[in-house]
């Protein structure tokens, strides 16, 4: 508990510390996008002492987040990418304090023991198993073990409610005995069939003492300190007719350890204890058993650590995920480049076959562009974003030749780094076979469009088999069904 209270401060000081630090961050988001915002800046409090901005893994995220942020504030956004990662680890925490507190508040529950008694089920309900941990005063030493006990529900007394309950006899000699050697040696449970196989013969079997020998063959001979002699009787019958075969049994005291004694002595003092008192409300248990004093206390089943190591568990695949699903937007953001490649490079060619110069043939298809997307506000694609970064810097003083190689570099598609190699030679050599090039490039993207095309389809119809395979087994079943009630 004074972990999950720790915790809870721990987070509410941090919360406190970093609220007007991250301010900024947080007032400029859209806050139906990042429904955790609040959490923010202790995400990115936490985040500078995990997310170094050094290294490979911080590039490539970074390479990552640009890609997919064009003509955005890549600082912010990166900043947003890292705190709603975090966010995420510290809404389940959180989460995960919360079940802690309340399985911890759960078990806290009022013990079932007390004064030494336990309250027993009252008539009619049924009986529950307890666990117990017992203490036992050894000497001046203290053993400690557990045991289990079911509380048998009160019942009525003998004046109220009533209750009452063999074979040929050389079959039955020969399978009674189990795994004992002779009728003189019974330590082991017997064979105590109901029935003479290939007879019409039934079998009942009578006790002399019930507390050596169980209904179903057990041998109860944990507190004999002698061997025992008893008669079982076996009543076979047969239509109207019935015979009676007696077998007198020898039943040999337990070999146990000391340790095995004083538990089988705990077990039987207990057992006794809960069939002495069954009329009555309470089961008092045991203060002594044999010449040690025993202490009993309601066993407690700890699930928190199960929790933490779920939790923790539960925390590494989300951090995990966040990362592979940067990656997939990466991936998707690549198919979309290959799928507009295509109409891409077909206009420049049209444009430079018209006798426009590539930059005004590059300005021509942002301004088309930024038309369509002030009609249609969804519909913002990533090469045309980076058209405009380009354009952006060719605006700005920078060298076409630079320009055009920044955009292949940017774009990490073999195809656009080809079509920024033939621009850049355009400023280098001039026109003369530029416009050739630009064609036969165009004929090769729409040819490279038709395979990804088909590839696109045929993983379409691979994700179809599994809802197909289950309208087949529909569809089986209701051919099958109806035939088998016909037949």
């Amino acid at each position: 508990m004074i972990v999950i209270v720790a915790i809870y401060i721990g987070m509410l000081l941090l919360f406190l510390k970093t609220r007007k630090e991250y301010q900024e961050v947080v007032a400029s988001i859209d806050r139906k996008e990042h429904p955790l915002y609040p959490l923010y800046p202790m995400a990115l409090f936490i985040a500078r002492f995990f997310d170094k901005e050094k290294g490979e893994g911080h590039r490539k995220r970074m390479e990552k987040i640009r890609q997919l942020y064009v003509n955005e504030d890549i600082p912010l956004q990166y900043q947003l990418f890292v705190a709603k990662k975090f966010a995420i680890l510290l809404f389940c925490i959180l989460l995960f304090n919360s079940l802690g507190a309340c399985l911890l508040l759960t078990n806290q529950k009022q013990s079932i023991i007390s004064n030494g008694t336990m309250k027993r089920p009252s008539y009619g309900e049924a009986s529950y198993e307890v666990g117990l941990d017992v203490t036992v005063r050894k000497e001046d030493d203290y053993v400690k073990d557990h045991v289990s006990i079911s509380v048998l529900p009160r019942q009525y007394t003998k004046e109220t409610f009533d209750s009452a309950t063999n074979e040929a006899k050389s079959y039955l000699e020969k399978t009674m005995l189990g795994n004992n050697k002779s009728f003189d040696q019974i330590q082991f449970p017997l064979n105590l069939i109901s029935s003479i196989p290939n007879t019409a013969l039934s079998v009942q079997w009578q006790f002399d003492h019930e507390d050596w020998i169980g209904t179903d063959g057990t041998i109860h001979n944990q507190g004999l300190t002698e061997p025992k002699q008893t008669v079982l009787t076996a009543t076979m019958k047969g239509g109207e007719f019935k015979k009676e075969f007696q077998f007198w049994l020898t039943i040999l005291p337990e070999q146990l350890s000391e340790e095995e004694a004083l538990r089988a002595g705990i077990e039987h003092s207990l057992a006794a204890a809960n069939e002495d008192t069954v009329t009555e409300e309470e089961l008092r248990l045991p203060s002594e058993v044999g010449s040690h004093q025993v202490y009993f206390e309601e066993s407690s089943k700890d699930d928190r650590l199960g929790l933490v190591l779920f939790a923790v568990l539960v925390l590494v695949l989300l951090y995990l995920m966040m990362e592979q699903q940067l990656m997939k937007r990466k991936e998707e953001r690549d198919l979309e480049l290959m799928l507009d490649y295509p109409e891409l490079i077909n206009k420049f060619t049209l444009l430079i076959g018209a006798g426009m110069t590539v930059k005004k043939a590059w300005a021509k298809i942002v301004m088309e562009y930024e038309e369509r997307k002030e009609q249609d506000k969804a519909n913002r694609r990533y090469a045309y974003e980076e058209l405009k970064v380009t354009l952006y810097e060719l605006n700005n003083g920078v060298a076409e030749g630079k320009a055009y190689e920044a955009f292949g570099r940017r774009m990490q598609l073999m195809p656009y780094m080809k079509f920024a190699s033939l621009l850049a030679q355009n400023v280098t050599k001039g026109m003369d076979g530029v416009l050739a090039a630009l064609e036969l490039e165009a004929l090769n993207a729409f040819e490279d469009r038709k395979e990804l095309a088909k590839r696109l389809g045929e993983k379409a119809g691979t994700k179809l088999l599994f809802p197909m395979g289950i309208m087949f087994c529909l569809v089986m079943a209701m051919i099958i069904v109806p035939a088998m009630h016909m037949m």
